[in-house]
């Protein structure tokens, strides 16, 4: 993508210092860090070549000295050359001419831009996120290129305004949403996305929604993805994602006691996935590899083949009422996944929750009077002759689902109901058999209880009361979670208002340990005085 000698741009790499790349790649690959093998292969890509791994690369007795790096290469017309690159050292003068002058760098035409492989070259030329719609075509382009909101005034919200006045005013033959550069942000502003193109009629349909997906997308962005996987009919096109489906999010400074070194240790595990899936990244239904060829002939393979792209339809059957009936039900799959199957107008519908958000949304489609397909391929929902629940089948992992009463509450709804150790018991109990609960309870659980008014908490009470209610709660939040800095945060807060500082203190200390910057300013939010308190540790 660049170089200093803009000559050498297209070219493959051989070899470095007389070692073929794919075993410079092999000693390489062990110290990145990466969700699965496509993100780790992507990243390592632009590495060997950086003032990043001069040192490293003669640790691994790939060269034997750092100012001169032997280099094999064969160029675009096939001929083979050795270089002798001269290693650009951090913060030196050619390192911060070659980053910030543009004349060194092959130019990118911006109709390049669509090409994962611009993402680290063209990131400062690309905005948050944009919308084009051709009436050629009837084609509704969103380049998601980062969860963030692009200004104050033209939010993710208002995004998913647009795309849905778009929606409501356009013929619509394909709606594409492009997150193949998109490596992160914000996943707490997606879900107005997820809403429109999951809800309306004209977007969410198989063969009309596609969502593109590269090793690049990371993070938020994967989020992003495995929401539209569950709730919408959305078909993934391009390469295997970045991302695994379930990952350890959320992170703090960590001092390692002994190097100094600090580390950023991720506590929350984000549960985007199905609980205990093995799948360590999104399969897209349509693969369709990034080439260097493709790249620089300015050809889009996955958007041409999502333009070709016409899904086969589903051989489905019809099911008498008798059949349909054994279907419907509310079932439970684990303490907080309540799944419903319901009859609509169109046939059966299946919503799983485990929050206010519906965590899988799908209507069901009869492959024979035992099996019912979903919008998601490879996802299927099963009965045996005899069984009284339903079975899962959710790409390569099954579910038990058991038949639940409707009317009975979940633990969480007993803990809000003032059931506190009723509840508290059935997600010991879950977490002990190795039922994994998402971010809810690795993050925040029963967030801002101080703050809501449920029926047995009276508007009456004074803050202390209130503070009081909350204690249990509060505790049973650290047991949960006991690696979130926030939930030792609410506890001391509580301690505080309840005139009980000794306790609030200790507290912190737990945040002092998880997220040294956030214990300063909890010192200073609750009012205590830094150098007393630092006496005490």
């Amino acid at each position: 993508m660049s170089a200093a000698n803009p000559d050498l741009i297209g070219s493959e790499v051989l070899a470095i210092g007389g070692t073929p790349i794919d075993s410079v790649y092999a000693a390489i690959a062990p110290y990145v860090s990466a969700d699965n093998r496509w993100n780790r292969q992507r990243a390592v890509e632009p590495w060997p070549l950086q003032h990043l791994w001069v040192n490293p690369l003669r640790a691994f007795g790939i060269v034997d000295q750092i100012d001169h790096i032997p280099v094999r290469i064969r160029n675009e017309n096939g001929t083979v050359r050795d270089l002798s690159l001269k290693t650009m050292r951090p913060n030196s003068i050619s390192y911060l001419r070659f980053l910030t002058s543009d004349s060194t760098r092959k130019e990118t035409p911006p109709e390049l831009q669509w090409s994962p492989a611009t993402r680290r070259a063209q990131d400062n030329n690309e905005p948050n996120y944009r919308i084009s719609y051709r009436d050629s075509t009837d084609l509704l382009y969103l380049r998601f290129n980062a969860v963030l909101n692009a200004s104050s005034d033209w939010t993710v919200s208002d995004l998913a305004d647009s795309l849905r006045h778009l929606a409501d005013t356009k013929p619509l033959e394909k709606v594409v949403v492009d997150l193949r550069t998109n490596n992160g942000g914000n996943a707490g502003l997606v879900e107005p996305l997820v809403e429109v193109l999951g809800s309306h009629p004209k977007i969410d349909q198989r063969g009309v929604l596609y969502t593109l997906i590269s090793p690049i997308t990371f993070s938020a962005a994967g989020i992003f993805a495995m929401e539209l996987e569950r709730r919408t009919k959305t078909i993934f096109a391009g390469e295997p994602s970045g991302f695994a489906p379930n990952i350890w999010g959320e992170f703090a400074p960590v001092l390692l006691p002994n190097s100094k070194i600090t580390v950023l240790l991720s506590y929350a595990y984000k549960l985007e996935g199905m609980p205990d899936t093995p799948r360590t990244y999104l399969a897209p239904d349509l693969h369709v590899p990034l080439t260097s060829n493709q790249h620089f002939s300015n050809i889009d393979s996955t958007m041409i083949a999502v333009r070709n792209h016409e899904p086969v339809p589903l051989d489905t059957t019809a099911l008498d009422a008798a059949v349909q009936e054994r279907f419907t039900g509310t079932y439970r799959l684990s303490p907080v996944h309540i799944a419903q199957v319901t009859e609509t107008k169109g046939g059966l519908h299946f919503r799983m929750r485990k929050g206010p958000e519906p965590f899988i949304d799908t209507d069901l489609y009869p492959l024979s009077p035992t099996r019912l397909a979903t919008d998601v391929s490879d996802a299927f929902l099963e009965r045996t002759a005899g069984q009284q629940g339903l079975t899962l089948a959710w790409k390569d992992t099954t579910y038990a689902l058991t038949p639940a009463n409707p009317d009975a509450p979940s633990p969480i709804q007993k803990i809000l109901a003032g059931r506190l150790e009723e509840g508290a018991e059935e997600l010991r109990t879950a977490l002990d058999a190795g039922v994994m609960l998402g971010s809810d309870f690795t993050e925040v659980p029963f967030r801002d209880l101080m703050e809501e008014s449920l029926p047995r908490w009276p508007d009456s009470l004074s803050k202390r009361e209130r503070a009081q209610r909350a204690l249990p709660y509060k505790k049973l939040a650290v047991e949960l979670a006991p690696m979130s800095w926030r939930v030792h945060a609410e506890l001391a807060q509580v301690y505080k208002v309840l005139g009980r500082p000794d306790d609030a203190l200790q507290a912190l200390q737990s945040v002092r340990d998880l997220y040294p910057p956030r214990y300063e300013n909890m010192l200073e939010f609750l009012g205590f005085e830094e150098k007393a308190t630092r006496e005490e540790w």
